[in-house]
Protein backbone atom coordinates (compact mmCIF):
# COMPACT_ATOMS: atom_id res chain seq x y z
CA UNK A 1 0.00 0.00 0.00
CA UNK A 2 1.27 3.66 -1.03
CA UNK A 3 1.04 6.28 1.61
CA UNK A 4 1.10 10.36 0.84
CA UNK A 5 1.63 12.02 3.83
CA UNK A 6 1.37 15.52 5.15
CA UNK A 7 1.13 17.31 8.51
CA UNK A 8 -0.13 20.64 8.99
CA UNK A 9 0.08 23.17 12.23
CA UNK A 10 -2.99 21.89 13.92
CA UNK A 11 -5.08 24.58 15.15
CA UNK A 12 -8.33 23.95 16.93
CA UNK A 13 -9.73 27.24 16.05
CA UNK A 14 -10.51 29.70 13.43
CA UNK A 15 -7.31 32.17 13.01
CA UNK A 16 -7.43 35.50 13.60
CA UNK A 17 -8.28 37.99 10.65
CA UNK A 18 -4.47 39.13 9.27
CA UNK A 19 -4.97 43.19 10.46
CA UNK A 20 -2.46 44.20 7.73
CA UNK A 21 -3.88 42.34 4.55
CA UNK A 22 -7.28 42.67 4.60
CA UNK A 23 -8.79 44.73 6.97
CA UNK A 24 -7.31 47.56 6.53
CA UNK A 25 -7.43 47.97 2.70
CA UNK A 26 -10.41 46.84 0.13
CA UNK A 27 -9.47 43.74 -1.76
CA UNK A 28 -8.85 44.55 -5.34
CA UNK A 29 -12.00 44.95 -7.49
CA UNK A 30 -12.31 44.01 -11.19
CA UNK A 31 -15.51 46.01 -12.39
CA UNK A 32 -15.12 44.44 -15.92
CA UNK A 33 -14.39 40.74 -14.88
CA UNK A 34 -17.79 38.57 -15.12
CA UNK A 35 -18.46 36.03 -13.50
CA UNK A 36 -17.63 32.45 -14.25
CA UNK A 37 -19.90 30.88 -17.51
CA UNK A 38 -20.35 27.59 -15.22
CA UNK A 39 -24.20 26.26 -15.25
CA UNK A 40 -26.38 27.28 -12.33
CA UNK A 41 -27.83 29.99 -10.72
CA UNK A 42 -26.02 33.20 -10.41
CA UNK A 43 -25.15 32.63 -7.24
CA UNK A 44 -23.19 29.38 -7.67
CA UNK A 45 -21.40 31.65 -10.64
CA UNK A 46 -19.81 34.16 -8.00
CA UNK A 47 -19.37 31.28 -5.54
CA UNK A 48 -16.78 29.91 -8.45
CA UNK A 49 -15.47 33.31 -8.64
CA UNK A 50 -14.64 34.00 -5.09
CA UNK A 51 -13.08 30.44 -5.18
CA UNK A 52 -11.04 31.21 -7.78
CA UNK A 53 -10.06 34.93 -7.45
CA UNK A 54 -9.85 34.87 -3.66
CA UNK A 55 -9.73 31.12 -1.72
CA UNK A 56 -7.62 29.31 -3.84
CA UNK A 57 -5.04 31.84 -3.87
CA UNK A 58 -5.24 33.28 -0.59
CA UNK A 59 -3.94 32.94 2.74
CA UNK A 60 -6.40 31.25 6.25
CA UNK A 61 -7.67 34.23 7.92
CA UNK A 62 -7.51 36.63 4.70
CA UNK A 63 -11.07 38.54 4.47
CA UNK A 64 -13.17 38.22 1.22
CA UNK A 65 -15.02 41.34 0.04
CA UNK A 66 -17.79 42.99 1.64
CA UNK A 67 -21.29 41.93 0.87
CA UNK A 68 -22.29 45.46 -0.25
CA UNK A 69 -19.30 45.62 -2.70
CA UNK A 70 -19.83 42.17 -4.07
CA UNK A 71 -23.49 43.47 -4.89
CA UNK A 72 -22.09 46.51 -6.70
CA UNK A 73 -19.61 45.21 -9.23
CA UNK A 74 -21.66 42.02 -10.20
CA UNK A 75 -24.61 43.70 -10.09
CA UNK A 76 -26.64 41.21 -8.15
CA UNK A 77 -29.13 41.22 -5.47
CA UNK A 78 -27.76 41.00 -1.74
CA UNK A 79 -29.87 37.29 -1.35
CA UNK A 80 -27.75 36.02 -4.19
CA UNK A 81 -24.42 36.88 -2.45
CA UNK A 82 -25.45 35.37 1.02
CA UNK A 83 -26.58 32.63 -0.58
CA UNK A 84 -22.88 32.30 -2.37
CA UNK A 85 -20.85 32.96 1.08
CA UNK A 86 -23.77 30.64 2.17
CA UNK A 87 -22.74 27.85 -0.25
CA UNK A 88 -18.66 28.27 0.48
CA UNK A 89 -19.56 28.20 4.07
CA UNK A 90 -21.16 24.61 3.75
CA UNK A 91 -18.14 23.25 1.91
CA UNK A 92 -15.93 24.49 4.73
CA UNK A 93 -14.22 26.89 2.67
CA UNK A 94 -14.68 29.80 4.08
CA UNK A 95 -16.22 31.20 7.55
CA UNK A 96 -17.92 34.51 8.87
CA UNK A 97 -17.17 36.32 11.63
CA UNK A 98 -20.46 38.11 12.97
CA UNK A 99 -20.24 42.25 12.13
CA UNK A 100 -16.92 41.78 10.62
CA UNK A 101 -16.88 39.34 7.42
CA UNK A 102 -16.21 36.18 5.73
CA UNK A 103 -12.98 34.81 5.72
CA UNK A 104 -10.90 31.98 4.28
CA UNK A 105 -10.61 28.87 5.97
CA UNK A 106 -8.07 26.62 7.23
CA UNK A 107 -6.68 24.21 5.09
CA UNK A 108 -7.94 20.91 7.84
CA UNK A 109 -11.67 22.58 7.04
CA UNK A 110 -11.19 23.68 3.62
CA UNK A 111 -9.98 19.87 2.02
CA UNK A 112 -7.53 21.52 -0.32
CA UNK A 113 -4.10 19.35 -1.40
CA UNK A 114 -1.14 20.86 0.65
CA UNK A 115 0.71 21.36 -2.72
CA UNK A 116 0.59 20.44 -5.93
CA UNK A 117 3.18 18.33 -7.77
CA UNK A 118 3.04 15.85 -10.53
CA UNK A 119 2.37 11.97 -10.28
CA UNK A 120 6.54 11.43 -10.71
CA UNK A 121 7.58 13.29 -8.05
CA UNK A 122 5.05 12.31 -5.91
CA UNK A 123 6.10 8.27 -6.44
CA UNK A 124 9.80 9.26 -6.02
CA UNK A 125 9.20 10.72 -2.41
CA UNK A 126 7.47 7.32 -2.14
CA UNK A 127 10.81 5.26 -3.02
CA UNK A 128 8.76 3.98 -6.06
CA UNK A 129 9.50 4.51 -10.01
CA UNK A 130 6.37 5.91 -11.32
CA UNK A 131 5.87 6.38 -15.08
CA UNK A 132 3.22 7.05 -17.36
CA UNK A 133 1.80 5.81 -20.73
CA UNK A 134 -1.36 7.63 -22.54
CA UNK A 135 -3.70 5.86 -24.22
CA UNK A 136 -5.49 8.47 -26.39
CA UNK A 137 -5.05 12.73 -26.39
CA UNK A 138 -8.14 13.87 -28.65
CA UNK A 139 -10.31 16.88 -28.40
CA UNK A 140 -13.84 16.59 -27.00
CA UNK A 141 -16.80 18.90 -26.19
CA UNK A 142 -16.87 18.69 -22.72
CA UNK A 143 -19.78 17.66 -20.27
CA UNK A 144 -21.57 20.48 -18.07
CA UNK A 145 -19.97 18.75 -15.14
CA UNK A 146 -16.57 19.31 -16.44
CA UNK A 147 -16.89 22.80 -17.81
CA UNK A 148 -18.56 23.91 -14.57
CA UNK A 149 -15.39 22.91 -12.89
CA UNK A 150 -12.82 24.61 -15.14
CA UNK A 151 -15.14 27.85 -15.14
CA UNK A 152 -16.09 27.40 -19.26
CA UNK A 153 -19.51 27.89 -21.23
CA UNK A 154 -21.09 24.34 -21.59
CA UNK A 155 -20.04 22.76 -24.88
CA UNK A 156 -16.65 24.52 -24.83
CA UNK A 157 -14.08 21.98 -26.77
CA UNK A 158 -11.65 20.72 -24.63
CA UNK A 159 -8.21 18.93 -24.62
CA UNK A 160 -8.89 15.02 -23.76
CA UNK A 161 -6.11 12.74 -22.48
CA UNK A 162 -6.25 8.71 -21.25
CA UNK A 163 -3.58 7.64 -19.79
CA UNK A 164 -2.29 4.67 -17.27
CA UNK A 165 -0.18 5.50 -14.24
CA UNK A 166 2.17 2.83 -13.27
CA UNK A 167 4.32 2.07 -10.16
CA UNK A 168 7.67 0.26 -10.85
CA UNK A 169 6.12 -0.92 -14.49
CA UNK A 170 2.78 -1.74 -13.01
CA UNK A 171 -0.39 -0.48 -13.74
CA UNK A 172 -2.10 0.90 -10.58
CA UNK A 173 -3.86 3.55 -12.38
CA UNK A 174 -6.49 4.92 -14.88
CA UNK A 175 -6.85 8.65 -15.96
CA UNK A 176 -9.06 10.75 -17.20
CA UNK A 177 -7.54 14.44 -18.09
CA UNK A 178 -9.58 17.53 -19.45
CA UNK A 179 -7.83 20.43 -19.98
CA UNK A 180 -9.36 24.35 -20.90
CA UNK A 181 -8.96 25.52 -24.58
CA UNK A 182 -5.59 27.57 -24.20
CA UNK A 183 -4.03 25.13 -21.15
CA UNK A 184 -4.46 21.93 -24.23
CA UNK A 185 -2.75 24.32 -26.88
CA UNK A 186 -0.35 25.18 -24.56
CA UNK A 187 0.28 21.40 -23.63
CA UNK A 188 -0.01 20.48 -27.49
CA UNK A 189 2.38 23.19 -28.40
CA UNK A 190 5.35 21.70 -25.84
CA UNK A 191 4.92 18.45 -26.90
CA UNK A 192 5.53 19.74 -30.90
CA UNK A 193 8.64 21.37 -29.26
CA UNK A 194 10.06 18.47 -28.05
CA UNK A 195 9.80 15.91 -30.88
CA UNK A 196 12.81 14.04 -31.34
CA UNK A 197 13.77 14.32 -27.86
CA UNK A 198 15.13 11.83 -25.99
CA UNK A 199 11.60 10.30 -23.88
CA UNK A 200 11.95 11.20 -20.45
CA UNK A 201 10.11 9.28 -17.90
CA UNK A 202 9.50 12.56 -15.88
CA UNK A 203 8.39 14.31 -18.67
CA UNK A 204 4.16 14.90 -18.11
CA UNK A 205 1.54 17.18 -18.44
CA UNK A 206 2.90 18.72 -14.88
CA UNK A 207 6.30 19.41 -16.35
CA UNK A 208 5.13 20.33 -19.67
CA UNK A 209 3.00 23.32 -18.33
CA UNK A 210 5.59 24.22 -16.11
CA UNK A 211 7.36 28.02 -17.12
CA UNK A 212 3.87 28.17 -18.95
CA UNK A 213 1.15 31.05 -18.11
CA UNK A 214 -1.09 27.83 -16.98
CA UNK A 215 1.26 26.00 -14.82
CA UNK A 216 -0.37 24.58 -11.75
CA UNK A 217 0.56 26.22 -8.68
CA UNK A 218 -2.77 24.87 -6.37
CA UNK A 219 -5.45 22.33 -6.45
CA UNK A 220 -7.92 20.97 -4.70
CA UNK A 221 -9.30 16.85 -4.66
CA UNK A 222 -12.12 14.55 -3.25
CA UNK A 223 -11.05 11.20 -2.59
CA UNK A 224 -13.94 8.92 -2.98
CA UNK A 225 -14.84 4.69 -3.75
CA UNK A 226 -16.55 3.62 -6.99
CA UNK A 227 -16.95 0.56 -9.26
CA UNK A 228 -15.10 0.52 -12.39
CA UNK A 229 -17.31 0.28 -15.08
CA UNK A 230 -17.93 -0.57 -18.77
CA UNK A 231 -17.28 2.71 -19.85
CA UNK A 232 -13.98 2.56 -17.97
CA UNK A 233 -13.31 -0.89 -19.59
CA UNK A 234 -14.14 0.23 -23.22
CA UNK A 235 -11.76 3.51 -22.54
CA UNK A 236 -9.20 2.23 -20.88
CA UNK A 237 -8.34 -1.03 -23.87
CA UNK A 238 -9.79 -3.70 -21.50
CA UNK A 239 -7.43 -3.12 -18.56
CA UNK A 240 -9.94 -2.71 -16.00
CA UNK A 241 -12.49 -5.23 -15.51
CA UNK A 242 -15.95 -3.40 -14.70
CA UNK A 243 -17.21 -4.08 -11.34
CA UNK A 244 -13.51 -3.76 -9.80
CA UNK A 245 -13.39 -1.92 -6.28
CA UNK A 246 -11.59 1.76 -7.03
CA UNK A 247 -10.50 4.74 -5.01
CA UNK A 248 -11.62 7.70 -7.34
CA UNK A 249 -9.19 10.61 -6.79
CA UNK A 250 -10.97 14.18 -8.75
CA UNK A 251 -8.57 17.12 -8.74
CA UNK A 252 -9.00 20.47 -10.24
CA UNK A 253 -5.18 22.07 -11.15
CA UNK A 254 -5.44 25.96 -10.67
CA UNK A 255 -2.69 28.55 -12.03
CA UNK A 256 -1.15 30.97 -9.26
CA UNK A 257 -3.80 33.54 -9.62
CA UNK A 258 -6.85 30.59 -9.43
CA UNK A 259 -7.82 30.01 -12.66
CA UNK A 260 -8.56 26.49 -13.31
CA UNK A 261 -6.71 25.10 -16.08
CA UNK A 262 -7.36 20.88 -15.48
CA UNK A 263 -9.74 18.83 -14.26
CA UNK A 264 -8.54 15.01 -13.56
CA UNK A 265 -10.06 11.62 -12.21
CA UNK A 266 -8.11 9.17 -11.86
CA UNK A 267 -9.17 5.36 -10.75
CA UNK A 268 -7.06 3.51 -8.37
CA UNK A 269 -6.78 -0.39 -7.91
CA UNK A 270 -8.07 -1.68 -4.59
CA UNK A 271 -5.37 -1.28 -1.85
CA UNK A 272 -2.70 -0.04 -4.56
CA UNK A 273 -2.72 3.94 -3.75
CA UNK A 274 -2.99 6.23 -0.51
CA UNK A 275 -3.35 9.18 1.21
CA UNK A 276 -2.99 9.69 3.90
CA UNK A 277 -3.69 13.47 6.09
CA UNK A 278 -2.07 14.26 9.79
CA UNK A 279 -4.54 16.92 11.21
Amino acid sequence: MLRSSHTENADPGYPLPHLNRAQDCEPVIYPDRELPPVPGTKYEQLAQYLLQRYVIVGEPGDRLPPERTLQEQFSVSRQTVRNALSLLTERGHIYNVHGSGSYIAPRNQARFTPRMCSYLEDMSQRGHEGSTRVIATQWVEAEEAICASLGLEAGTSVLYVRRLRLSDQEIIGYERIHLSPDAGQALLQAMMENMGQPVNQGSNIFEQLEGSAFAMRHGTMRVGATLSTVDDYEEFNQLIEPGQAMMDVSVIGYTDTGIPVEHSRTLYTQDSYFYEIIL
